[in-house]
């Protein structure tokens, strides 16, 4: 698993570096920048599912018009995962999500207010744990409590519809993130797409 992280990793960056010599090439647009802010919603899969409730967070992202289908994405988001209790013992979890990638859609712009796009991130996910265990000692209630994080990998592809409403562009995007460790979730994002002041 580790092997193919940093593979994939390795393609990621490559990636990069091609992009950025394209926009050297091509010329960097202030105007094909904009930000996205919105809601997420999260349901655990696999063993994760087993300690972890359903999360509900939000998401900040830069977005890059870099082709009239293309767009490159770089976001910052958390969610709260609901907790679990085994017995005396009650588990929580958070994530905090820093990943990059990019909007491919299927159809160019046009008249249609609605396009069909693709979805293709990679980056790092804090996962905060936390756990309190209640018990009596010679009668008095006591709690014990614990917290962790760790920091894993993931790749989250996904897809989603773009509408135009108004003057603003919103997203509903559908994804599954595959995140090392066991945190995999599958979930729902709705985001509102912001363009940046023009001079």
């Amino acid at each position: 698993m580790m092997k193919r992280g940093c593979w994939i990793i390795g393609l990621f960056i490559g990636l990069i570096l091609s992009v950025q010599s394209t926009q050297a090439q091509m010329g960097f647009s202030v105007q094909n920048l904009g930000v996205n802010g919105g809601l997420t919603f999260k349901v655990p899969i696999g063993t994760f599912g087993d300690v972890a409730g359903v999360g509900f967070g939000f998401v900040v992202q830069g977005e890059y018009v870099f082709t009239p289908q293309i767009s490159i994405l770089a976001g910052l988001g958390y969610v709260i995962y609901g907790g679990k209790d085994f017995g005396s013992y009650r588990y929580n979890y958070s994530e905090l999500p820093l990943t990059a990638g990019a909007k491919y859609y299927l159809f160019p712009p046009g008249k249609n207010p609605m396009r069909i796009f693709l979805l293709g991130e990679l980056g790092f996910h804090r996962m905060g744990y936390a756990s309190e265990y209640q018990y009596e000692l010679f009668g008095v209630p006591r709690v014990d409590r614990y917290s962790s994080a760790v920091v894993r990998l993931g790749l989250t592809p996904g897809a989603g519809v773009e509408m135009l409403v108004g003057n603003f562009r919103i997203d509903i995007t559908g994804f599954m993130a595959l995140i090392t460790g066991s945190y995999s979730n599958i979930g729902l994002r709705s985001t509102i797409h912001f363009d940046l002041p023009r001079k």
